[in-house]
């Protein structure tokens, strides 16, 4: 079944949806973990006063409060916060940038520079809360710049409960500071892990931390911290910076979340913040893929090649059948995409598939872990040697067959007819872009769902070359299954050709990403509008 609602009707719906949430003062996140996010960059450079965007924040209250000295301003940075992370993540094309209060040289006061309340009260177990972080001047002994949790929302002088969370940086000396988390406002001392290596000005950061209760306690009583992680750090608790634990005034829940400053913190420093998240499922918080390739590998044959990312011990099989056909190249064009936002690069080294006679699924790789309810994906992919019969696609199954048989309901994408199609089954299929060019370089981006009430993935949407706004509802093709059809889980992935793809057909395939978030697979500032200024949270 093809689907496509008008904008109209969208519309329609989204104020439906606001008016039914405030009625019934119904604010939660649908059909998975709560999620609240914010990356700055649906406003306009300038004062950030009574910004709406972002996600998971409250219908009543839920703007940004400002300090009433004005020391924080949206900005587009000369150069996007990146951070390495399995595949490079880069922060949005604009940051909010904070301001110490104090007179230059002369210690005055503390500083909340930016508050805003959460569309609900916090009190799960386990919280993860992350954010990209950069010290652009001005670091230097006595600053203090931190994102907080409270259950109070303090105000401009800082006023917050004793157990209030504080995850942020402490000037050491000129360029340099220590990055630390705590579970109190009191003191160094109370609950509370510091980075053991430098926090340099200039560079950047992404901080990431666990906050939950332990031993069935009834208050937030103990934090994890990380500096620069990758996701398998965070879910398997290792290269952590410490752990810290404090019984005696924690919160048991909280409503609010800000960025500080301290009393030493003078005008001139700078501090750029970015893409805060806050979930209690390590993987909605950090932007990394689960699983990916960029196939920066050894040249020569894929089969049994174990790089990438998310798939454990898991290589590359490539079927005897296609041996010799699917190898590790270097291109005489890397594959990229670049829209209006940035660059999506695939580098020097790309997976080249021939074709031949034999249709059977060339490559095949087992992922680590079984995805989740949402799958979000994308890729870029170069097709040579196109004829009207040739077929190749990107597949995803809960079995590793690596002949020609599938499941019945096999989630599959890429040329077919001379088109570019998705599909949920053999006669549920969509038409993504017609009339691709031969040697045209695509980046696909596409969303596998259960929807509400299934159990089984029965939504598939997808784009093609996205722009900078991506709107969930308005894909360039989508195809659902009847209720009760549908995989009930992924474990694998792999690429198939078809019967008439010749030997010197070549599929260039690059920078292939799996993760349950769009921002973890798409590493530019692509984002979808929200409605009614953001008090929509995402049906996940």
């Amino acid at each position: 079944m093809m689907k496509k609602r008008l904008k109209s009707e969208k519309s329609t719906l989204f104020i439906l949806l606001g008016i039914l949430l405030a009625v019934f003062g119904l604010i939660a996140v649908a059909q998975g973990t709560p999620i609240v996010y914010e990356n700055f960059d649906t406003y306009e450079p300038g004062e950030l006063d009574d910004g709406s965007g972002g996600s998971g924040w409250g219908l009543y209250g839920g703007n940004w409060v400002t300090s009433s000295n004005d020391f924080e301003e949206i900005v587009n940075p000369s150069n996007q916060i990146q951070v390495g992370i399995a595949v490079t993540f880069n922060g949005s094309n604009k940051v909010v940038e904070i301001n110490g209060e104090s007179p230059d040289g002369n210690p005055s006061l503390n500083n909340n520079a930016i508050r805003r309340q959460l569309s609900t009260w916090w009190s799960n177990d386990v919280v993860y809360v992350s954010y990209l972080f950069r010290a652009v001047s001005g670091l230097d002994t006595g600053d203090f710049v931190a994102l907080w949790l409270d259950d109070v929302p303090g105000d401009d002088l800082s006023d917050h409960s004793s157990g209030a969370v504080f995850i942020g940086v402490r000037g050491n000396d000129v360029g340099t500071g220590t990055a630390f988390a705590r579970l109190s406002k009191l003191g160094n001392t109370y609950g509370q892990i510091d980075a053991p290596t430098d926090i340099v000005e200039g560079k950047d950061y992404l901080f990431v931390a666990k906050v939950f209760k332990d031993n069935n306690s009834n208050d937030y009583n103990r934090i994890t911290f990380w500096v620069n992680p990758t996701l398998e750090d965070v879910l398997g608790s290792s290269n952590m910076v410490g752990t810290a634990s404090y019984e005696n005034i924690g919160l048991s829940s909280f409503r609010h979340v800000g960025i500080r400053t301290g009393k030493s913190t003078e005008r001139s420093d700078k501090f750029m913040f970015d893409r805060i998240y806050m979930a209690t499922n390590a993987i909605d918080v950090m932007p990394g893929p689960v699983a990916g390739d960029t196939f920066d590998l050894p040249l020569g044959e894929l089969n049994g090649m174990t790089g990438g990312y998310g798939f454990g011990d898991n290589s590359w099989f490539i079927e005897p059948e296609s041996e010799n056909q699917s190898e590790i190249i270097e291109p005489a064009e890397p594959l990229h995409y670049t829209n209006a936002s940035g660059t999506i690069n695939g580098g020097n080294r790309a997976l080249e598939i021939h074709g031949s006679a034999w249709h059977g699924n060339y490559a095949v790789r087992k992922l680590d872990k079984e995805i989740p309810d949402k799958l979000f994906f994308s890729f870029l992919a170069q097709y040579n040697g196109k004829d009207s019969n040739d077929f190749y696609a990107l597949w995803f199954d809960s079995n590793g067959a690596t002949d020609n048989f599938h499941t019945e309901f096999v989630p599959n994408i890429g040329l077919a007819s001379g088109d570019l199609y998705l599909r949920l089954d053999i006669n549920t299929k969509a038409t993504l872009l017609t009339d691709v060019a031969d040697g045209q370089i695509v980046c696909i981006l596409g969303v596998l769902e259960k929807m509400p009430g299934s159990a089984k993935y029965n939504s598939f949407k997808a784009w093609v070359d996205p722009g900078v706004l991506i709107d969930f509802d308005d894909p360039d093709a989508v195809v659902t299954l009847e209720p009760g059809n549908g995989l009930t889980s992924i474990n694998y992935i792999g690429v198939r050709m078809g019967t008439n793809t010749e030997f010197a057909d070549t599929l260039l395939l690059d920078r292939l990403a799996l993760g349950t978030t769009l921002d973890s697979v798409v590493p530019i500032s692509m984002e979808k509008p929200e409605p009614l200024g953001g008090t929509i949270i995402l049906l996940r």
